[in-house]
C-alpha cells in the first residue's frame, strides 16, 4: 500500500503514513476482496471547496484537487478524506466541521431523487459520468447552515416576470415586468416544498480543467502510484510505484453531454415568463433579453389570454415543455429561415442582423434543449452537417422556395443539350447596367484579371447602413465594400448608381 500524500510504501496497513503522518485510515480496508498492498483498486474522482458569497455557496476558485477512493466509499468516509486532502494543500483551511456537498450545495445523504444511502458508486450510476468527470464539494457546516437560513429568509422573494400582454390590456402596461403572486385559487400548492425564486447569481457548477490545476501538479509531484484504465472497469484505476500519468477520458455522447449541462441549472432560482398564447414570439424575445435571465436558472411559465388572465395551476414541467414546443414552431417561421417547412436553410435578413435575431435563435435552441424542451427539427440535414462541421453538402433544386427562380433551375438542370443549356443561360441572366469588368475596375483598378495575377488577392466587405448606402471600394487592397439594404431592388440600384458614377470621382 502507498501513501497518496507522499508516495511512501506502508510496511503494514496503518491509519496513518509512516513517512509524512498523514491519515490514511479511508485506504485501510480497500479491497478487502482480493488485492494486494502493491495492487489496490481505486478510483479518481475530484474534490473541491464551496463558501458562502453574498449569502449563497459558491465554488471556491483554484481548490479542486483529485482524489483517490474505493467505488463503495460512503459519504463519510468520502468527507474525511476529502477534508485531509484539501488540508494538505492549504495550511490555512479553517478546521471545520465541513459538509460533503453536491455541485448544487444541497447536502450528500442519500442519492438525489431516492432514500437509497450515498456510496460513491451508486452516485456515479445515478448521475451517469465516469468517476473521472465526478466532482463533489466540502464547505464549513457554519457557511452550510448560514445558506439555509438565507434561503429560508428569501422563500418569499420572487424573480421579476416577463408579462407579454395584448394592447386591450392596460392595467397590466404599467411595466415590462412584475412580480407574480398565486391567486386564491391556487393556495392548495403552497405545501409544496419550497422554491426559492431570486435574481441571484447561478450556483455552483462543476469545475472544469481539475488535471490543469497547479495543485494538481503539485500533487503528482509528491504522489507515486500510477493512474491507469482496469480491463474490467474502464473506471477503475490500479496503483503501482511507476511513473504517473493521466487516465485517457471517455469520448461523451451527445445524450451525455446534455444530461452534463442540465445539472448545472440551479432549481432554487427561476426566470419566469409570463405568455400569451396568441403571441408566443414577443414574450419569449422579451424574456430571453432581460439582464436577469440566465440559461442556468430554472424556468417557470404562466399562460394568458388576450384578456390577461392567467391560466390556473402551478408550472412543475408541463408549461415549461408546451412553451418551449411552441416557440420552436414559432422560430420555424422566423425570416431567418427559408426552404421547405420540414427543411429549413438559415438566410440573409438585414432586419433579423439589426435586432440579433440569430445570435437569439441560437440561444433559444439551447436552452431549449438542455431544459428538456424539444431541439429544431425543421432545420435541413446539409444544414445541421455544416454547422457541425461535416463538409459534405447535398442541397437540391427542390430546396428553392422562389417560384421563380426555381423553374428556372429545373429548366436548367433537365436540359437535353449544351445548345439548349446556354439559351436558357442567356435568356435567363439576375440584368444589370453594370458589367463585370466595371465591378473590377471599381474594386481592384483593372477590368480583368492580369496575367501575373492579383495581389492581394479581392475580399469583400459589408457596410452599416449608418456608413453608407452606396459601394464603396480600397483599389490598394483590393476589396469591395457592400452596402447592407433592406430589399435587393434597393441594393441593385445603388450598386449600378455607385458603379457607374464613380469614374472621376472628386470631379465637380
Amino acid at each position: 500500500m502507498y501513501c497518496p500524500f507522499c508516495g511512501q510504501q506502508q510496511a503494514s496497513k496503518s491509519a496513518f503514513c509512516c513517512s509524512c503522518g498523514k491519515d490514511i485510515k479511508f485506504l485501510c480496508d480497500v479491497d478487502k476482496t482480493g488485492t494486494s498492498g502493491d495492487n489496490l483498486k481505486v478510483v479518481k474522482i475530484s474534490v473541491g471547496l464551496m463558501g458562502l458569497k453574498d449569502g449563497v455557496l459558491k465554488t471556491v476558485r483554484g481548490t479542486v484537487l483529485p482524489l483517490l477512493m474505493r467505488p463503495e466509499s460512503d459519504a463519510d468516509e468520502l468527507q474525511r478524506a476529502a477534508e485531509q486532502k484539501m488540508k494538505t494543500f492549504d495550511r490555512n483551511l479553517h478546521g471545520g466541521p465541513y459538509v460533503l456537498l453536491y455541485p448544487d450545495g444541497t447536502k450528500i445523504t442519500n442519492i438525489p431523487g431516492t432514500e437509497v444511502p450515498f456510496t460513491l458508486n451508486e452516485y456515479k450510476e445515478s448521475v451517469g459520468k465516469a468517476y473521472q468527470r465526478i466532482t463533489l464539494y466540502i464547505c464549513t457546516a457554519e457557511d452550510f447552515f448560514t445558506s439555509s437560513q438565507e434561503t429560508s429568509s428569501e422563500s418569499n422573494s420572487s424573480d421579476s416576470e416577463v408579462i407579454t400582454m395584448s394592447p386591450t390590456s392596460a392595467e397590466f402596461n404599467a411595466a415590462d415586468t412584475l412580480v407574480w403572486e398565486p391567486a386564491d385559487g391556487e393556495s392548495g400548492t403552497d405545501s409544496a416544498a419550497p422554491v426559492l425564486f431570486s435574481d441571484s447569481q447561478e450556483g455552483p457548477g462543476t469545475s472544469e480543467g481539475v488535471l490543469e490545476t497547479a495543485c494538481y501538479s503539485k500533487y503528482t509531484q509528491l504522489y507515486a502510484p500510477i493512474v491507469i484504465e482496469d480491463k474490467d472497469d474502464s473506471d477503475s484505476v490500479e496503483c503501482s510505484h511507476d511513473t504517473p500519468e493521466d487516465t485517457e477520458v471517455d469520448q461523451q455522447s451527445l445524450s451525455e453531454i446534455t444530461a452534463n449541462l442540465a445539472l448545472e441549472i440551479d432549481h432554487r432560482a427561476v426566470s419566469r415568463f409570463n405568455i400569451c398564447r396568441s403571441n408566443i414570439w414577443d414574450g419569449a424575445v422579451r424574456g430571453f433579453k432581460r439582464a436577469t435571465f440566465s440559461e442556468k436558472k430554472d424556468i417557470l411559465v404562466k399562460f394568458s389570454d388576450d384578456e390577461g388572465r392567467f391560466e390556473e395551476g402551478l408550472d412543475t414541467g408541463g408549461p415549461k415543455r408546451e412553451f418551449l414546443s411552441l416557440l420552436m414552431k414559432e422560430l420555424n417561421k422566423r425570416p431567418i429561415f427559408d426552404g421547405p417547412v420540414e427543411s429549413r436553410y438559415l438566410v440573409y435578413n438585414s432586419t433579423a442582423i439589426r435586432e440579433d435575431e440569430y445570435y437569439l435563435a441560437g440561444k433559444m435552441i439551447a436552452v431549449s434543449i438542455v431544459h428538456g424542451g424539444p431541439g429544431p427539427n425543421f432545420l435541413s440535414e446539409d444544414l445541421v452537417s455544416y454547422i457541425s462541421g461535416q463538409s459534405s453538402f447535398k442541397a437540391s433544386v427542390g430546396d428553392i422556395t422562389d417560384e421563380e427562380i426555381g423553374k428556372v433551375l429545373q429548366e436548367i438542370q433537365y436540359s437535353p443539350s449544351v445548345e439548349i443549356l446556354q439559351d436558357l443561360m442567356i435568356r435567363n441572366k439576375n440584368d444589370s447596367s453594370v458589367t463585370l469588368e466595371e465591378v473590377l475596375m471599381f474594386a481592384t483598378g483593372v477590368p480583368c484579371v492580369p496575367p501575373a495575377g492579383m495581389s492581394p488577392l479581392p475580399r469583400l466587405q459589408f457596410l452599416c447602413s449608418t456608413t453608407s448606402t452606396f459601394p464603396m471600394a480600397n483599389t490598394c487592397a483590393n476589396i469591395l465594400k457592400l452596402p447592407l439594404l433592406d430589399t435587393y431592388g434597393a441594393f441593385k440600384a445603388n450598386m449600378n448608381f455607385g458603379i457607374n458614377n464613380s469614374p472621376g470621382f472628386g470631379c465637380v
